[in-house]
């Protein structure tokens, strides 16, 4: 007797492009209600095959997880499926996604999966309720109407219970209903966020909280900053980013290197802040440890920009009044300070002593990624940060792709707070 084939997975591309019907709301705004299987039967779809991704398929792969076109998240999952004809990766659980659900996270109603066409429904900006990921066009996940409730297909498996020992020592359990407790990790009520709580000792943590990184770099310092709950500080210290008091009861990150600097897990999280990368366990990056000078001898330096040695003069009075003769990093006068001047009488090259100790790599506000001292390699440079031309050094942005990012060494050594006379505040 011969048997039929078994079905085969639906790219989920296909599946709600193909099988599905577009609802519109009163506010114009669209929506796919997925309403079939996962797999099919149907031989139109076959150039739509999935195929495992095996160089993934572990729990300890290499590298970042793939990019899941159908919920547009980056979260870890054990599988990933490859679409040949869209050349695409989709989560396992995005692929094998049934059109209704009961989850554990959302126990009074069913969750049915939808593909959004547009950012909001219902006037209302939509975020997965378990990971807080916003929700872009033609984004799968589950979705509550009667409560607004969202969960994209990942987080809708995930258990009711959580072991996770470097967040915390015990097991951790989903509470079931909408609370103004305070999060442990974060120090910050939402009401919002779905939360787990320990058994044991009262210990409670937003769902998006549990996975914050431990080791980190914020554009707002220049050390890594590392995760705590509460070290004992020294002085009372307000946060580094937004500038309020830091509540030593609850989870901060605070400097790796002796300094007192501290942020809330929050602003030290933001996008705007910090590049995305858990650095817990990882070396450091060649730019973190470049100097830029190297000491020859008594005075006497090599400086990273120059090929000639430099000598340390104290106070200038020979060049003082000579216009022609400005610093080469920040292409300003000097006015009696100290300054390093080459070593070679032919040579005019010279830079204000702060300028000669300017860190080789540079956090800075305006990038949640490092900024590395540069020699500008054309005549002059924009920077992004005064809308100006200059001439001088330039700290270039690291980031691929972003590497057009110029500032000028005065813009750079801005920090916050600014302190400016024209102005008694901070």
């Amino acid at each position: 007797m011969e048997h039929p084939q078994p079905s085969r997975l639906v790219c989920p591309t296909r599946r709600y492009n193909f099988f599905n019907t577009v609802y519109t709301t009163s506010n114009r705004e669209s929506f796919r209600k997925i309403d079939k299987s996962y797999s099919y039967d149907d031989h139109r779809l076959d150039d739509h095959r999935l195929d495992p991704l095996y160089w993934c398929n572990n729990k300890k792969s290499r590298g970042e997880p793939s990019w899941c076109s159908a919920c547009q998240c980056k979260e870890s999952s054990t599988t990933y499926y490859y679409c040949n004809r869209c050349k695409v990766s989709y989560h396992k659980e995005c692929v094998e996604s049934p059109p209704l659900i009961k989850s554990s996270h959302h126990a009074k109603h069913h969750l049915q999966l939808i593909m959004m066409r547009t950012y909001n429904l219902n006037g209302t900006i939509l975020s997965c309720s378990y990971c807080g990921s916003s929700y872009g066009d033609n984004c799968l996940l589950y979705y509550c109407f009667i409560c607004e409730f969202g969960l994209d297909p990942v987080c809708a498996t995930r258990p009711s219970f959580l072991n996770y020992q470097k967040r915390h020592e015990h097991t951790l359990n989903h509470f079931p209903r909408k609370t103004d407790l305070i999060c442990d990790v974060c120090g910050l009520v939402d009401s919002k966020s779905l939360i787990y709580v320990c058994l044991e000792c009262g210990f409670v943590v937003h769902t998006k909280c549990i996975h914050l990184p431990f080791v980190i770099r914020i554009s707002r310092h220049d050390h890594r900053l590392s995760f705590t709950y509460s070290p004992p500080l020294r002085v009372l210290v307000s946060c580094g980013v937004c500038h309020q008091k830091v509540d030593d009861n609850y989870g901060k990150y605070s400097c790796t290197e002796d300094c007192t600097y501290v942020v809330h897990s929050k602003c030290a999280t933001r996008r705007d802040v910090w590049d995305g990368k858990e650095l817990e366990q990882e070396p450091d990056e060649e730019y973190e440890n470049l100097n830029s000078f190297e000491v020859i001898g008594d005075e006497i330096i090599q400086h990273f920009s120059h090929s000639h040695h430099m000598k340390f003069e104290k106070k200038t009075t020979a060049i003082l009044y000579d216009e022609n003769k400005r610093c080469q990093a920040c292409v300003l006068p000097f006015y009696g300070g100290d300054i390093y001047i080459c070593t070679d009488s032919k040579c005019d090259f010279v830079l204000h002593e702060a300028c000669a100790n300017l860190p080789r790599t540079k956090q800075h506000m305006t990038q949640p990624y490092p900024f590395i001292l540069q020699v500008s390699d054309t005549n002059c440079f924009f920077c992004e940060y005064c809308y100006r031309f200059s001439f001088g050094f330039r700290y270039l942005c690291s980031k691929d792709g972003h590497d057009s990012i110029s500032l000028d060494v005065r813009c750079a050594a801005i920090s916050e707070p600014f302190d400016h006379q024209s102005h008694p505040h901070p």
